[in-house]
């Protein structure tokens, strides 16, 4: 399943036995806790486990979420889904034209922050629905992850978000392989309409993920 596309969750209930040992897993970060995801062969995201990260014992809850991770290999690949509060979607009327990082800007210029970028091409063709995530939350979510064996391929969405027919995609550090995704993924800063989506980097706003990123 590629980033973006509608998810069948099937049955969340969190699973009593042991998670498989290879597949494509994403850690939940929009509700209470975390809870970690294996997307089935039939393309269905089964809850594995879920864990409370209030408690003081975050260290031990982290590596217990790995460890249900199987024989993955260090550090363990995930997909992040953030809360859908952290994000903001505007709409850019485009006047039929490529926008610009001049006219996204401009669009963000009331956010003081750094921002990330993903969009789509609204119905029509005219105007755009452009995401807007701070870089603080995607930077903030890799650095409370890393040290317990977690590296993020995709920081995205359980779902898509108001305004938008899919969830948006926010690289970071690595970019998603073209052939992953079916994009054309531009070098940092530029701007490039695809029939997915957009991509530029750049931006502002202030925001930290709820109550993960304290021990």
């Amino acid at each position: 399943m590629l980033p973006g596309e509608a998810m069948d969750l099937g049955d969340s209930a969190t699973q009593d036995g042991p998670a498989p040992v290879t597949g494509t897993f994403a850690l939940d970060l929009s509700r209470e806790g975390i809870t970690l995801y294996w997307l089935s062969s039939h393309a269905v995201w089964n809850a594995v486990e879920h864990v409370v990260l209030h408690d003081g014992k975050v260290a031990e809850r982290m590596g217990h979420l790995r460890a249900r991770m199987g024989g993955q290999p260090e550090p363990a690949r995930v997909d992040v889904w953030l809360p859908e509060e952290q994000l903001v979607v505007r709409v850019l009327d485009a006047g039929g034209a490529m926008p610009t990082e001049a006219t996204v800007a401009a669009l963000f210029a009331d956010m003081p922050d750094r921002m990330e970028f993903d969009a789509e091409i609204r119905r029509g063709g005219g105007a755009y629905s452009i995401a807007a995530i701070p870089r603080a939350v995607l930077e903030q979510t890799r650095d409370f992850l890393q040290p317990y064996g977690f590296v993020v391929d995709n920081y995205t969405m359980r779902d898509a978000p108001v305004g938008m027919s899919r969830a948006p995609v926010f690289p970071l550090d690595q970019r998603i392989p073209a052939a992953a995704t079916g994009r054309k993924l531009p070098s940092r800063g530029a701007f490039v309409a695809a029939s997915a989506g957009l991509l530029v980097a750049g931006g502002l706003l202030a925001g930290v993920l709820s109550g993960a990123f304290s021990d």
